[in-house]
């Protein structure tokens, strides 16, 4: 998963899922120390195999609580978590991206 710009406001997401055939995913972002429930956006295939999320809302910074979700099929779907305290933290600075791995 990389966040680019990576910095509080507009961010792209993109996500590379390698060895499971998806149907589908989903991401829910939520800022737990700002008190921000969970928002969820769909992600979208491109043509190199990642999923694509143009532009999200990351208006705040701090430690945002990643939720994904992989539809398999009709009846499953794999749950994934990241943290908050090996989330996605959006930094001060413009101009780097940032890439978790999530197991």
């Amino acid at each position: 998963m990389s966040f680019s710009p990576c910095h509080p406001g507009p961010n792209q997401v993109r996500v590379e899922v390698e060895g499971i055939p998806i149907q589908a995913l989903t991401l829910g972002f939520s800022l737990p120390g700002q008190g921000i429930p969970p928002f969820h956006c769909s992600l979208w295939p491109d043509q190199s195999g990642h999923w694509i999320l143009p532009e999200v809302q990351l208006a705040l910074p701090g430690e945002w609580q990643i939720d994904l979700a992989l539809l398999v099929s009709d009846f499953e779907a794999i749950l994934k978590s990241a943290e908050s305290s090996s989330g996605w933290r959006s930094p001060p600075k413009r101009g780097s991206d940032y890439s978790t791995s999530t197991p």
